[in-house]
């Protein structure tokens, strides 16, 4: 299994925009908490306060070492979420988490307590004392990741984090704020005093106000960031500030999606469609926008909204990628809603089409069902789920499951099949049958689709097997590798994992070798390590259960010779084999080799 690709963008903080309004008091506030050696500083507020713009403020004024990790939903999972935090660390010092880094990749999730004896060890031996930004961290809601990041911020390492939210995380707030070990800047903090609006407008707006309209604006935005970049917007091109701030009325969001409108409709009828078409996507570069949008000249347009302050952030210090303010892209998306309800589905098809171009799968799935696309959303899923499933989408895969109509996946065995493996491979037995069933039902009048047949034979074999089904388990195996095609070596591999785990525990050593020993080969053909190295498992171990010391050492030595010289992450269940070539060294009474290779098997 290869390392898992990381989208490079989550580690860029946002950079500052041109002009801005200098923040020295919250900046000063934030260097004071990590001087007192608080684990947590917290920036909590609804969105439109300018939470990431200060923290981006800060990171540029610091002299500490700062890594940042920008969340998403794809993030709610502790996998998922580890790889991202320790790719993240590892931007200021590679030796961190390098370990358990290795049995992510090869999709191993260890249990809590290894996972923080782990990183606090590597953390302890850092000279860096590091603080890692996490940014819109609302999106994490998964209680076993609120663990994990609490048993960091409670431990003393020399790790602190500065969390950006639009609400508070179910962390032990109290306790630390009880300890004095907690630093907090919230919405009431965040809103601009008068003389700050006056600045503001002044400075970076290039809009003086008088007294009264200053006090106007102030009284009706409550110093709301987002409702005073966007009344300034409104106000250019001549427009008189007085009418514009007169105008305002009602709550924050109401007065947003005036402001919006109000600025979409300064802008020139191809900027207003632009904004509006690309209001879809959560993150674009100009050539995507040149595809949502079918124009041209995306690049340019994207400097020039940059240059004009239009709620567009750059995700990436070369400016390739970018998003919208996210509270500005929802009035967007709202207003498109409103305006255009019938191009959505085009607009979604043709970002589906670009995300499938660019082998970024996720992303076009997404697109796909929310252009309600579900040929081409369950042909992704068929061609990517174990793609997918190996970068950590668990949650993601079983959502976009649910999202496919249930004729769709009546209709795609191969849809039904992934998951069905996915459960199998998670122990899930219970939701393996439902989705195994719905795959054969769908497969009973299609005549051409012997290797379908058979990868369902092969994952009820699979299940049969790990359930104690023997005589069934071996059956449906030797069904698959009939039916199955020549060719199909990563199906065979599975096919014979199921008949020899089955063969093992019917006591058949000869035959159990027999099917054990093909699935490692062609586990090796298809690049299928994991199931190559459950064939290795099953096969050492029975093996030294009836006394063939040679064979089993011959298993153990050529998989390990194969896992460590791929230069792939090394499933975490190479340590079986380790130890299962301990044990022959021991039987042999070779104390020191035994050792080694224990030794080597518990790392």
């Amino acid at each position: 299994m290869k390392p898992l690709p990381l989208i490079a963008t989550k580690f860029f903080p946002l950079p500052s925009p041109g002009k801005q309004l200098k923040r020295q008091g919250l900046i000063s506030r934030m260097e004071e908490g990590l001087a007192a050696r608080h684990p947590l500083i917290l920036i909590s507020a609804p969105a439109g306060y300018g939470k990431s713009t200060l923290v981006a403020e800060w990171r540029e004024s610091t002299q500490r070492t700062i890594t940042w990790l920008s969340l998403d939903d794809s993030d709610n999972e502790p996998s998922r979420f580890l790889v991202y935090l320790i790719a993240a660390l590892q931007n200021a010092d590679k030796s961190i988490g390098m370990e358990l880094m290795t049995m992510l990749e090869a999709n191993q999730l260890p249990p809590r307590e290894t996972i923080i004896a782990l990183l606090t060890e590597d953390l302890l031996a850092s000279r860096n004392s590091l603080v890692c930004v996490l940014d819109d961290f609302q999106v994490i809601q998964d209680p076993n990741v609120l663990d994990i990041l609490q048993d960091l911020i409670v431990h003393p390492l020399p790790l602190q984090f500065a969390i950006v939210t639009r609400e508070d995380p179910a962390l032990p707030l109290g306790r630390l704020r009880a300890n004095d070990r907690l630093t907090e800047i919230r919405a009431l903090d965040l809103r601009f005093t008068k003389e700050e609006t006056a600045a503001f407008f002044r400075e970076v707006m290039n809009i003086p106000l008088t007294e009264r309209d200053l006090s106007l604006l102030l009284e009706r935005t409550e110093g709301w960031v987002a409702g005073l970049q966007l009344a300034g917007l409104s106000m250019q091109g001549g427009k008189d500030p007085s009418e514009v701030i007169a105008s305002l009325s009602g709550n924050n969001r109401h007065i947003l999606s005036y402001l919006t409108e109000e600025v979409l409709k300064q802008q020139e009828t191809s900027v207003q469609e632009f904004l509006l078409y690309t209001s879809i996507l959560s993150k674009f570069n100009a050539d995507l926008c040149n595809a949502v949008t079918q124009r041209s000249d995306s690049a340019v347009l994207l400097e020039a909204m940059l240059a004009s302050n239009l709620f567009l952030i750059p995700l990436d210090d070369e400016g390739f990628w970018y998003r919208y303010h996210h509270l500005f892209a929802e009035l967007l998306f709202s207003y498109l809603l409103r305006s255009q309800p019938g191009l959505l589905k085009e607009l979604h098809h043709r970002a589906a089409e670009w995300f499938e171009s660019q082998s970024m799968p996720a992303e076009a799935i997404d697109h796909a069902l929310a252009a309600r696309d579900f040929a081409r959303a369950a042909t992704l899923l068929e061609i990517n789920t174990w793609t997918l499933l190996n970068q950590g989408y668990v949650r993601r895969i079983e959502a976009w499951m649910q999202s496919l109509p249930v004729e769709w996946r009546t209709q795609s065995p191969r849809t039904n099949l992934s998951f069905a493996w996915m459960y199998l491979l998670r122990g899930n037995f219970i939701k393996v049958v439902p989705h195994l069933q719905e795959a054969e039902t769908a497969l009973e009048n299609a005549p051409e689709a012997d290797d379908l047949r058979a990868e369902c034979h092969a994952l009820r074999a699979n299940l049969l097997q790990s359930q104690g089904e023997i005589p069934a388990a071996i059956e449906n195996a030797k069904e698959a590798i009939k039916i199955v095609s020549p060719g199909n070596v990563r199906l065979l591999g599975l096919a014979n994992l199921g008949l020899g785990a089955g063969y093992r525990q019917a006591v058949q050593f000869d035959l159990a070798v027999n099917a054990l020993q093909q699935a490692i080969r062609f586990s090796r053909e298809s690049g299928d390590s994991v199931t190559g190295a459950l064939a290795a498992t099953h096969l050492i171990l029975m093996s030294l259960q009836h006394g063939r010391l040679n064979l089993a050492e011959a298993v153990s030595s050529q998989m390990i010779e194969l896992m460590e010289c791929i230069g792939e992450a090394v499933p975490p269940i190479i340590g079986a084999i380790y130890g299962a070539l301990g044990l022959v060294y021991y039987e042999r009474n070779q104390i020191e080799q035994a050792r080694d290779h224990y030794l080597r098997g518990i790392h």
